[in-house]
């Protein structure tokens, strides 16, 4: 079954990503940029933290690198983040050979720690609130002075294991320790420097670089994963509030004991056969379904329902989401064309099967097989909801997924409140 829907209790990190980005479409808005536009970005940003690097080459208390490959990987990404890593890194031992003499001694061990400053700025692009709080600036100081002391940290690494090799690089224990005083000085210095910069500086250059963009628009984006999961828990408690409200105004809802489809026994019954005589009701619950469906199946080419509970919701949801209709029979007629589905199905069209809700799902199977044999691509079902405690043998025979809008504990804890 779909991990998450507005149903669905979310499982993992990576699902949280993914669903989040399909409900609320809040994608920072630097992820779309085109590639072209991401190249000439790359140079910009390649060429800025090499000047600011070379300017204060004399001045080793203050390290903008780290700065300018941290701000570059959150806009442009992890795989454009690794190319600005390497490049400012190559180009900066060039001019600094040719300008200040020093060779490219330690260049492996500079170009691993930009790598690693660019990627976590690529990892911390996803991670922007749309307004700036106390906690956030605090956040992005701490991360601006832990990437300098791992800078440092790696480079140093890279001067030790070279003085390891003694007289045959020219260095010794004695002159790397004597300057080890000296580089603290300079690494506190330059932690201090970035500090300030992470502090203040990424915000003013986001609000700068995003009306450029023309991404400042959709008031929607630049919001962190954490708050894409309140966005998405807010929604699934409107979705289940109207599902509610809709069982309760119509009595769709029932209590007593009654025999479900599937030959289980059952202490309630939910009849969602009776809404469409609620045309405020049916429209609610059909709204919820379409908003639903064009978030999770922006690609599919046609509508079934499942007989008889189903056709009314199918029709008027494939209507509203201007998708062809396609009648479908228990069985095939017994006269005329003999036909068990009404509407010509090419073959691989992408059919959403719709139904009003589910317990074993094995009443849907003779729907998922008839489809299939017409040609059809088959592997959704979505249901208003689900009343099983479970579908994984079901969803695993019939290679299909089972979505849903509220399930029955959902509407049971309810119920209780």
């Amino acid at each position: 079954m779909a991990e998450i829907s507005p149903g669905n209790k979310i499982s993992s990190f990576d699902d949280i990503l993914e669903e989040s980005d399909k409900e609320v479409q809040v994608l920072d808005e630097f992820s779309h940029i085109r590639p072209s536009v991401k190249i000439t970005m790359l140079a910009i940003f390649a060429a800025l933290g090499v000047a600011l690097a070379t300017a204060f080459a004399y001045l080793p208390f203050f390290e903008l690198m780290t700065f300018t490959l941290f701000i570059g990987g959150a806009v442009l990404g992890p795989l454009y983040s690794v190319f600005l890593a390497i490049i400012s890194s190559s180009l900066y031992e060039i001019i600094s050979t040719m300008l200040l003499g020093v060779g490219p001694i330690i260049f492996p061990f500079k170009i691993i720690a930009y790598v690693i400053i660019a990627l976590s700025g690529a990892v911390f692009g996803r991670l922007q609130y749309k307004k700036p709080t106390y906690f956030w600036r605090f956040f992005m100081g701490v991360i601006g002075g832990l990437l300098t002391i791992s800078y440092d940290l790696i480079v140093n690494v890279g001067w030790i294991l070279l003085s390891i090799q003694g007289e045959e690089t020219g260095f010794t224990f004695v002159a790397y320790f004597s300057a080890l005083a000296l580089g603290i000085t300079i690494t506190i210095s330059r932690t201090a420097t970035n500090v300030i910069l992470f502090l203040f500086v990424p915000d003013i250059l986001s609000r700068a670089i995003a009306p450029i963009l023309g991404s400042t628009k959709d008031k929607r984006k630049r919001f962190t994963v954490f708050q894409r999961c309140e966005l998405l828990a807010e929604e699934q408690a409107k979705t289940k509030d109207n599902i509610m409200k809709t069982l309760e105004k119509t009595g769709a809802l029932k209590f007593g004991d009654f025999t479900l489809a599937s030959g289980a026994k059952s202490k309630y019954y939910i009849d969602l056969r009776i809404i469409p005589n609620f045309p405020e009701e049916f429209n609610s619950l059909i709204e919820e379904a379409v908003s639903y469906i064009t978030k999770h199946f922006p690609d599919i080419e046609g509508i079934v329902g499942i007989p008889m509970a189903a056709i009314p919701f199918g029709t008027l949801i494939a209507h509203k989401l201007n998708k062809p209709y396609y009648i479908l029979r228990k069985e095939p007629k017994k006269h005329g064309l003999k036909k068990m589905i009404e509407g010509e199905i090419t073959k691989g069209q992408k059919i959403l099967l719709v139904d009003d809700l589910v317990s074993s799902g094995f009443s849907k199977a003779f729907a998922i097989t008839a489809l299939r044999e017409e040609g059809a691509t088959v592997t959704d079902l979505f249901v208003f909801i689900d009343r099983s405690e479970g579908l994984a043998d079901f969803e695993k025979e019939h290679a299909i997924n089972v979505h849903y809008l509220i399930n029955a504990k959902d509407i049971l804890d309810k119920v209780k409140e």
